[in-house]
């Protein structure tokens, strides 16, 4: 797993925490990789710097690697306070995003990483505002460090936060690239930070790389070693971005702990080292983001008569609304399903869908597969695990 796999691991540990499948959860990243192979590998996709870490900086040509470790003890909050545990932070939310369908295993898509920014403050219930901290992914790259910082700026757009309020750092700058272990390491710097109400530097970045538009960010690179000031009343927080290859997403928001801030004995409130407050403070659920077309039913003439009516529907501009298929299409002896975004992607796909099953092809439907068109006879197969 690398650095954005440790984002989906506390989505899950902190998952079985509030619903008291267990009580604490010892978790972390390890890298201790630094194999001959894996510095061919990352030469040949231009990754590495021959010269020097500097994310965000002026020169960034690619990271250096590291090697390390970084562990956490989690636990819901109120049982952290009745054992008077040392509590470090608090985790208020975790979001992530999948836009793996992108240019590349190594480019990076903006869109992504913007819901997964959103999505942790949302679930946090908090407002980024002044004296927010940002802990960037931050690899130093001259692709990545540009379309994070506009990532991350187009996520608090409309917030009305002024410029250069928000510092922003990468531990990457400190410590090398852990790969596997690299989530871990920036949030291990940020939980730190915020126990010691101490802003720690990101060094190489002394003159902004002048690709990234930071005079209309909130974002500025923070290069020296301060305390970490905050208005009376207000308390500290932290963004932490771990993106990874293949267009997986991760942003997690910690707090710092002040004793009685939260109510833990709260309906779904319990939170300590790693479980967030709450879950969806607005109770919504997120509708499907592309359609899920399934026709079934025991005569293949009968899916075809359907599937005619869909695309005359599709061609006059009428496509069904994202939803869960019905059971009996599901069950049925033949079905097929259509993967669409828009009308004019179903119309054409349920135009090929019906020459498939008039010019009764089997080889047809394998190559349909890649086309997000498919066919299922008899009896549907028990899904063991859907990822």
């Amino acid at each position: 797993e690398w650095s954005r796999g440790l984002g989906d691991v506390y989505k899950r540990q902190i998952e079985g925490l509030e619903h008291g499948d267990y009580d604490a959860v010892l978790t972390g990243g390890v890298d201790a990789n630094m194999s001959a192979s894996t510095f061919i590998k990352f030469c040949k996709i231009g990754a590495l710097s021959a010269t020097g870490t500097r994310p965000y900086g002026e020169g960034a040509d690619g990271f250096v690697m590291g090697e390390g470790a970084a562990l956490f003890l989690l636990k819901r909050l109120e049982d952290a306070e009745e054992a008077g545990d040392r509590i470090y932070a608090v985790i208020r939310g975790v979001g992530g995003a999948s836009d793996g369908k992108g240019k590349g295993i190594t480019a990076p898509n903006p869109v992504g990483q913007q819901l997964a920014v959103q999505r942790a403050w949302r679930n946090a219930g908090l407002a980024p505002s002044l004296g927010t901290y940002i802990e960037g992914h931050g690899t130093s790259t001259k692709v990545g460090d540009v379309v994070e910082v506009g990532s991350i700026t187009d996520a608090f757009s409309g917030l009305d936060l002024p410029p250069a309020s928000i510092p922003l750092g990468s531990v990457k700058s400190n410590i090398g690239h852990l790969k596997g272990a690299a989530g871990a390491a920036g949030m291990l710097k940020a939980v730190l930070a915020l126990h010691h109400k101490t802003l720690p530097p990101s060094l190489g970045a002394e003159r902004p790389n002048p690709n990234i538009d930071f005079a209309s960010s909130p974002l500025v690179v923070n290069t020296e070693l301060r305390d970490w000031d905050v208005p009376d009343g207000d308390v500290r927080s932290v963004g932490v971005s771990a993106f990874g290859f293949g267009g997986t997403n991760f942003h997690t928001v910690l707090e710092e702990y002040v004793p009685g801030r939260i109510r833990t004995h709260d309906t779904a409130a319990a939170v300590s080292v790693s479980a967030p407050v709450r879950s969806n403070q607005h109770g919504d659920v997120k509708a499907p983001l592309r359609g899920a077309l399934v026709v079934g039913d025991a005569d293949p003439n009968a899916v075809l008569a359907r599937l005619k009516d869909v695309q005359a529907d599709a061609e006059a501009g009428r496509a069904p609304s994202p939803a869960p298929p019905k059971e009996e299409d599901l069950t049925a002896a033949f079905r097929v399903a259509i993967d669409y975004g828009d009308a004019d992607e179903l119309a054409g796909r349920a135009a090929k869908a019906i020459a498939a099953i008039e010019a009764d092809n089997p080889a047809a439907w394998r190559l349909l597969k890649n086309q997000g068109i498919f066919s299922g006879r008899g009896a549907p197969h028990q899904v063991a695990f859907l990822y």
